[in-house]
């Protein structure tokens, strides 16, 4: 019920609400895990980071037996290495982004958030690794022309011009395809 109850204050974004309906599931209860992920939630839009990391630390901590659970505890790891990312703390992104397993739902845009950390590290080879898995196994457009951008960058960086003019012309071709969508859509999500 606190759970329920906390998701219901979240919708209304009454977030001292949330949090303290969410902090009354007691850890081993089946949906503890959920309401963990979504403490973290409320406590970005608070914000307190520091709060939504240890939340997203206790999600990741939480044994996990049914698919839903393994699902949240997927998107926690990958909620963390991004909040890592927004903090400069790099290594720790990465480290949570890696828990993202493959094959999973999530996976891609861990392996975004893998590539973007690369870039800002100047980790330069790890970036064009990510990216190339990336714009080789992503379902969406967008994701693939994402990783084909990833390795252009590093490759211009690196000045090996022929290899960033192939990949970006790859992601000019994937963009030329997208439909650009109507500014009253995006602004209604």
């Amino acid at each position: 019920a606190h759970y329920i109850m906390g998701e219901s204050f979240m919708k209304n974004e009454n977030y001292p609400a949330a949090r303290a309906a969410f902090d009354r599931v007691a850890p081993g209860h089946p949906d503890y895990i959920f309401a963990q992920h979504s403490l973290a939630i409320a406590y970005v839009h608070v914000p307190s980071l520091e709060q939504a990391a240890q939340a997203l630390q206790r999600c990741l901590q939480e044994p996990t037996e049914t698919e839903a659970q393994k699902e949240i505890s997927n998107r926690s790891a990958l909620l963390l290495g991004l909040l890592y990312y927004e903090q400069q703390a790099l290594s720790q992104a990465v480290g949570a982004l890696r828990l993202v397993p493959q094959g999973t739902y999530h996976y891609d845009e861990a392996l975004l958030g893998m590539g973007w950390t690369a870039l800002k590290a100047r980790q330069w080879n790890d970036c064009i690794s990510a990216g190339r898995e990336l714009a080789a196994r992503a379902d969406y457009a967008e994701l693939r022309a994402d990783g084909l951008l990833l390795q252009g960058y590093a490759y211009l960086v690196q000045k090996d011009h022929l290899n960033a003019a192939r990949v970006l012309d790859q992601a000019l071709e994937i963009a030329r395809t997208l439909v650009v969508p109507a500014a009253d859509r995006v602004l209604a999500h």
